[in-house]
């Protein structure tokens, strides 16, 4: 049973038999606890968790039942409407969606600054540092991108032996334009570089990919390259308001090894 960033609670059902030694969360909980010397805990099997978590005055609150469940496989749990209503979901200070706050204060104040203005209407202003107009991209003039590879996600499955042989090692892909403009071939080793790091893997070329742009994958770890790691080259600078920062957000250099 699932729910995100969506109106719905989902039932995910069993697709095939667990091969070979696969378990379910809902199995690895009850090992633990088992192994932890509390068995008592997760007696239960999944069909009677699901139960106990839809058993609940706040399910009950919301419609949602065990048995509806069973027979939907997918059950709304915030009413339509639910935007406007009184009471509503939202942790604001009305329980409603806001699209314009009075008082917006940064996710972590250590006296930074900032324009509240931007927090209350849509505004633009250009990337810190991977954009046309500033001056460091005449010596880094390619924007670094960083793909979500098929094998992996993020960063799970990185040592997996089966994946690595599907997968290959990491690669970075090139418009041809700007490939033969470096001197690179396919699968030559090249670097990637700024002035916070640099990291080594083999070119690829590719029509798909834009000009003055470099993209590599994700999720790898520092030993899996052959020399560096690609978020040694990402900035650090942060979102004075949301406390996050932007991966996308880097100029980068290349050049054959």
């Amino acid at each position: 049973m699932n729910y995100s960033t969506h109106p719905y609670v989902l039932l995910q059902e069993k697709a095939v038999e667990p091969p070979y030694e696969c378990k379910s969360d809902y199995q690895i909980y009850r090992e633990l606890a088992t192994a932890m010397g509390h068995p008592e805990v997760f007696e239960m099997d999944e069909f009677a968790y699901m139960k106990l978590w839809l058993d609940t005055d706040g399910a009950r609150a919301q419609g949602l039942t065990y048995e509806e469940m069973m027979d939907k496989k997918a059950m709304r749990f915030v009413k339509e409407g639910f935007v406007f209503a009184e009471g509503g979901v939202f942790a604001t200070a009305t329980g409603r969606a806001q699209f314009y706050n009075e008082a917006p204060k940064p996710a972590m104040s250590y006296g930074q600054e900032w324009n509240p203005d931007h927090e209350r209407t849509a505004f633009w202003e250009p990337p810190h540092e991977a954009w046309h107009e500033n001056p460091l991209h005449e010596k880094y003039p390619f924007n670094l991108l960083q793909v979500h590879p098929k094998w992996r996600t993020h960063s799970q499955w990185w040592d997996v032996p089966m994946l690595e042989e599907i997968s290959g090692p990491p690669t970075m892909h090139i418009n041809p334009a700007d490939a033969g403009k470096k001197g690179i071939a396919e699968g030559d080793t090249v670097k990637i570089f700024n002035d916070r790091g640099y990291v080594v893997m083999t070119a690829n070329l590719n029509d798909g990919v834009q000009p003055g742009t470099i993209t590599v994958p994700k999720g790898w770890e520092k030993g899996q390259f052959i020399d560096g790691h690609y978020q040694d080259l990402t900035s650090r600078v942060m979102h004075p308001m949301i406390n996050n920062s932007a991966f996308f957000d880097a100029l980068v250099d290349v050049e054959k090894m």
